[in-house]
């Protein structure tokens, strides 16, 4: 599927913050893309920080869900990886 380089918002982090204005954003209907640091959803406080790791299952756990509900296919969140090479993946 080619992918467009036009979003609504740009969310700069994966985190608790980021993740659920992401998800409020697509389910608004917004195209949203999440830029991360990390090779990870849930930002360096989830992998490196204070929050247990409940957190960041239910994470990833909401965004697979909301990317395999039908009412929203057309609306799944992607994120860009920032590493040596940037890359545009879909989370299913």
């Amino acid at each position: 599927m080619p992918h467009s380089w036009d979003y609504d918002a740009v969310v700069i982090g994966s985190g608790p913050g980021g993740e659920g204005a992401a998800m409020g954003l697509v389910k608004q209907g917004a195209r949203v893309a999440v830029i991360e640091r990390y090779h990870n959803v849930g930002g360096g406080c989830t992998h490196w920080g204070t929050i247990p790791s409940k957190a960041l299952r239910h994470a990833v756990s909401r965004i697979i869900e909301f990317n395999q509900n039908p009412l929203y296919s057309d609306h799944s969140v992607f994120f860009v990886l920032l590493s040596p090479i940037s890359l545009i993946m879909p989370i299913t």
